[in-house]
């Protein structure tokens, strides 16, 4: 049986939950209400000083926060005069009163019991006041701020940024590659933005401002190194939106190329040794875009499993790794070729629920999915692909939802585009076969929750058995995998995204 039907599990057993249909404008995030956990900005043994931006409507506010044993802390009286609440702060008892509209919010020195109204609530870490200064731990904003202001706090972990009330950031997404000419940064946002290049030889380094704020990232940072980039990292700790790349000394010049109505920008860094046309001739040739009437503007990748959830493992190698691996290489190309956005459900080694998965791909207002497995079977002779679509709950699928509703069942979000799904799954069903002649590539239904409630054309692809040490050779082949990439490619190609 492939790795992937251990993980399947049936929507009708999961508790009825709603998926909202209107998501934000394309390439814009909307970020859940979450608690904040005790671990915000980093794990830290000793104390360590910094700033955090919250977006109100009326703009950003810069916080003070300190982290203390991995619980970073909030000044929150600074907050509390930013929010025009009446507060009191009483020296004698060691008390914050602050009097909020919803209920009284009460905070004593050294105490983890906030007493809102005639409430009490717990936090993970105590409160303190500190030099005429109160430090909270950052989920007091969700536990008892919220409830006593009417303001609702965004957090999307691990960024370092609050969005506060009815404020929607646009997504920003980044990657860096080498080319002919030396290295391009791309970047790309859900609405057209206007970006400024700053150069300071001296220092080493590139920074791009971005307006309007706020944005939030898919990545805070690239794992990116070559021979200009030292390190490129997404800062708005001033509540400017901004980019920094650290550069090397053999960087001679940059320029940067806008296209698709300002909302994707190529920045090429030159080295030092390239010859001077390279710099003032024509720009780049800029990614392919997809024509159709549905383009695919956001492609939301999903590698499969990761942290303890390791998938299927033969011969030393993890599913978790391989189909880690396999994506980023894939989004690499795509970058390359399309000119379109592209999430990753995870870039790096963490367990992630279905639901987890199927709302970042929502959120993302994401056009195409593509999910990646590997496949398992303890035939160790066995040798087969699949492409996965959704298939139909018995007794639950009924019309499709409507294109005006708000709201629908989580299990039913795939109606809306199951079509499309089989359509996708269809030309890459016969690119694949073409691609890769020793395995074939079959379509299959199969009730998975991150196809059932994903709002958008989604597959699943599934490759080779790991269990045969023929096809765990051909998975870690690069020639292979530039073969199945490009498949993916001409598929996405000629899909478009939908009619």
């Amino acid at each position: 049986m492939a790795a992937l039907g251990h993980r399947e599990f049936n929507p009708m057993n999961s508790p009825p939950k709603t998926v909202r249909r209107t998501m934000v404008a394309a390439g814009a995030l909307a970020c859940l209400v979450v608690g904040f956990g005790t671990q915000f900005l980093a794990t830290q043994t000793g104390d360590e000083a910094g700033r955090l931006a919250i977006y109100f409507e009326d703009g950003p506010f810069i916080a003070e926060t300190s982290v203390r044993n991995g619980t970073t802390f909030l000044s929150v009286v600074e907050l509390v005069r930013r929010m025009t609440l009446p507060y009191t702060d009483a020296t004698a008892t060691e008390t914050l009163t602050i009097r909020g509209p919803g209920a009284t919010l009460e905070i004593r020195n050294g105490s983890t019991t906030l007493t809102l109204g005639t409430r009490s609530i717990e936090m993970g870490a105590p409160a303190s006041r500190e030099s005429g200064r109160w430090w909270v731990p950052m989920e007091f904003l969700t536990l008892g701020l919220a409830d006593a202001s009417g303001v609702r706090f965004r957090y999307d972990d691990p960024s370092p940024r609050v969005f506060a009330g009815t404020v929607v950031p646009t997504l920003l997404d980044m990657n860096a590659a080498q080319t002919e000419a030396g290295t391009r940064l791309t970047i790309r946002t859900g609405q057209s933005v206007n970006v400024r290049v700053q150069q300071d030889p001296a220092a080493n380094r590139v920074v791009l401002s971005i307006d309007p704020s706020p944005l939030d990232p898919t990545r805070e940072e690239l794992e990116y190194r070559d021979g200009s980039i030292r390190a490129v990292r997404f800062d708005d700790s001033e509540g400017v939106a901004r980019i920094v790349i650290d550069t090397t000394e053999q960087l001679a010049n940059v320029r940067l190329v806008p296209t698709d109505e300002n909302r994707t920008f190529h920045l090429d860094f030159v080295p030092e040794n390239t010859p001077p046309e390279t710099v003032t001739g024509q720009a780049a040739t800029s990614p392919d875009p997809l024509s159709s009437a549905g383009t695919a503007r956001v492609i939301v990748i999903d590698p499969g499993h990761g942290g303890l959830d390791n998938g299927a493992s033969a011969h030393g190698i993890l599913e978790k790794d391989l189909t880690l691996a396999f994506a980023r290489r894939l989004r690499s190309a795509l970058l390359s070729r399309f000119d379109a956005t592209v999430i990753m459900t995870r870039d790096d080694d963490r367990e992630m629920s279905q639901e987890e998965r199927a709302t970042i791909a929502n959120n993302s207002a994401g056009d195409l999915l593509i999910g990646l497995h590997v496949g398992y079977s303890f035939d160790r002779t066995e040798s087969s692909s699949s492409l996965f679509v959704m298939h139909p709950i018995p007794g639950r699928d009924g019309e499709a939802p409507s294109e005006e509703a708000l709201f629908q069942p989580w299990y039913r979000a795939y109606m809306q585009t199951g079509a499309e799904s089989r359509r996708f799954a269809e030309i890459l069903h016969r690119n694949l076969d073409s691609a890769i002649r020793r395995w074939e590539f079959p379509v299959r239904q199969a009730p998975v929750g991150l196809l059932a409630s994903t709002t958008m054309p989604a597959a699943i692809v599934e490759l080779g058995n790991a269990n045969n040490e023929g096809d765990l050779a051909m998975l870690n082949d690069p020639d292979v995998q530039d073969r199945i990439i490009g498949a993916i490619l001409d598929t996405i190609g000629t899909y478009g995204g939908g009619t």
